[in-house]
This record gives structure tokens, sequence and C-alpha cells, in this order.
């Protein structure tokens, strides 16, 4: 009775997620939504850590993460990949380009995020994987400042696609050789893997996976040999 009443729709309760950004959960809110219209939806956004404590604690049901370390107390179900752009002034040099090569960016003046961001990460690790040194001449906490320090002209900046909002003043490059993205992974607690909302919340997320429910359990259970 309680699988069927979450296939139909539940009437009441109240969904606490976590999110490391708007953009990897939207579409998900908005599909659960229509599945549960009866439900509350609480979004909590912050940066990876706090999100990762906020499911270990219990302040949230589900998680939405970009990197997910090893770990028997979790689940972790693969939902999308972005790429990640390269952004420059209107002005530059690269703007009349649709793309630049990895060792383009050899010596060119970098504004990054701080350390633990992985859109961070994966550029990083593509620069040292090509030997590929940037100047990098700035580190930023935000997203919205990064955008403005470039279009400023201070450096060039990267980005993941699904962050990436246009604007006149900027333009967003891919970097044609190198294969970098960032993921978004859909996280929940083992021991609740059962709870009414927690699987209310993965039924809606089966749907929205390229191959439906059985993408959603293959990826459950590639996540669990993963992370034990």
């Amino acid at each position: 009775a309680d699988s069927l009443n979450v296939r139909r729709g539940l009437g009441s309760g109240h969904v606490k997620v976590g999110a490391v950004g708007p953009y990897h959960v939207t579409d998900m809110l908005a599909a659960f939504n229509t599945r549960h219209p009866g439900l509350y939806v609480s979004v909590t956004v912050g940066n990876s850590r706090d999100t990762l404590r906020d499911l270990l604690d219990y302040r949230t049901d589900v998680a939405v993460l970009a990197h997910v370390d090893p770990d028997p107390r979790l689940v972790a179900i693969p939902y999308r990949r972005h790429r990640v752009l390269v952004m420059c002034p209107a002005d530059h040099a690269f703007a009349a380009r649709r793309s630049v090569r990895a060792r383009d960016m050899e010596g060119q003046r970098l504004i990054v995020r701080e350390a633990g961001s992985t859109t961070r990460r994966a550029f990083d690790q593509a620069m040292r994987d090509g030997n590929v040194r940037p100047r990098v001449v700035m580190e930023i906490g935000s997203r919205e400042s990064i955008r403005e320090a470039v279009a400023k002209g201070i450096g060039l900046g990267v980005v993941s696609e699904a962050e990436f909002i246009p604007d006149p003043r900027i333009r967003a490059l891919q970097v044609s050789d190198a294969e970098i993205y960032t993921y978004a992974h859909v996280v929940h607690l083992r021991e609740r893997q059962n709870a009414r909302l927690v699987r209310a919340f993965l039924e809606v997320l089966a749907g929205l996976l390229p191959d439906g429910t059985s993408s959603s359990r293959r990826g459950a259970a590639a996540a669990r040999r993963r992370m034990t």
C-alpha cells in the first residue's frame, strides 16, 4: 500500500533537500512537485562540506552533490554530467573562437574558485594531464563574483555549462582536446533508503534518468559497489 501511495502521489509531508547549487536540482524539484503536489519541499543550498554534513546529521533527506567520496553510509546515484567551459571577456583574443585547446591556457591569467570546488578540481586535473600551467591571479569563492571579474578583464574563468548565464560581456568556450566535466549525484543515507519520503524522491529521480527506473537501480548498485 505504501508503494502504491508513492506512485500515486503522497498527500502530506516535508521533504528536505540539500544541494551544492540550484542548477542541478531544479529539474528534480519540478518533477517531484508535479508527482507530489501535496508535499512541502525545502531546499538548503551550500558548499559540498555543509551539504554532506546536513545529510549525515539527518537535517536533510537527500542531497545533490558534485563529488562523493567512498562512504559505506551513503548511496550515490549518478544523475547528470556537465562540461566545464572557459569564460573570457568579450574583447579577449579568445572571444572570436568557438573553442580553445588545453595548451592555449599556458600562462593565461586565471580566476579560480576555492580549492574544494569540483569545477576547479576537474579543470586543474585536465591542466596537469596536459602539462599546462595557467597563471592563477585570483581566488574567489563565488560563481557570480568570478563572472564579474572575468567581465572586467581581470582574467579567464571556468564554469560548468549548467551554471553559465549568458552575458554579452563574456564568451564561453569549450576546451576541444580535453574531456572536462563536473557531475551531479543524488545521495541518501543507506539506512534510510526505504524511508517513505526518500523513496518518493528516488522514484521521481528514476523517471529523469535516461533509461528510467532500471538506470536508477543500476546506478545505485554501482554506487554501492564503489562506496563499500
